[in-house]
């Protein structure tokens, strides 16, 4: 059946918006190498970017408006994140639950959980959170407090999240 729903081409710009909605949150799209590092960046640069990229995003996902604040408030996230990852351990990683993504009505419709996990030794919180802080200090909590390889800083780029 969806073969032939795929084929019969009137619904492209629909599967295209719901594969592109599946395989790239914001989490994803930032964490690519081309990606500004956030800490490094002044928060009047920072509030640009954010901006522009929510922009970008509600345009070309053609996502509704009320979505807007969920999408702002996950870029807002990495933010957090990134600070945490330079000044406590480069190992850290955020892992989003995509289970918003399945579906086009519920895409961003809510904030975003996330968990941590260490790509060094495969560990991860298990419960998700919409408060990045918590999630950070829950997995510090868990299994970073007495860590022989912890590191502050960030993954070489060839590693990066």
């Amino acid at each position: 059946m969806i073969e032939k729903i795929d084929a019969s081409g009137r619904f492209d710009e629909v599967i295209a918006r719901q594969q592109l909605a599946e395989s790239a949150s914001i989490a994803n799209m930032i964490g690519d190498s081309e990606a500004p590092e956030f800490f490094h960046v002044s928060d009047e640069d920072f509030e640009y970017y954010v901006a522009s990229l929510v922009d970008h995003t509600m345009e070309s996902m053609g996502w509704p408006e009320d979505r807007r604040k969920f999408v702002d408030s996950d870029v807002r996230k990495l933010r957090i994140f990134d600070e945490a990852r330079a000044g406590y351990c480069k190992h850290l990683v955020p892992l989003q639950d995509l289970e918003h993504t399945r579906h086009p009505a519920t895409v961003y419709s809510e904030e975003t959980n996330y968990t941590i996990g260490c790509k060094l030794l495969r560990h991860q919180t298990r419960i998700g959170v919409t408060d990045m802080e918590l999630a950070i200090e829950s997995m510090k909590a868990t299994y970073c407090t007495s860590c022989e390889h912890r590191e502050p800083g960030n993954p070489e780029p060839d590693s990066a999240s």
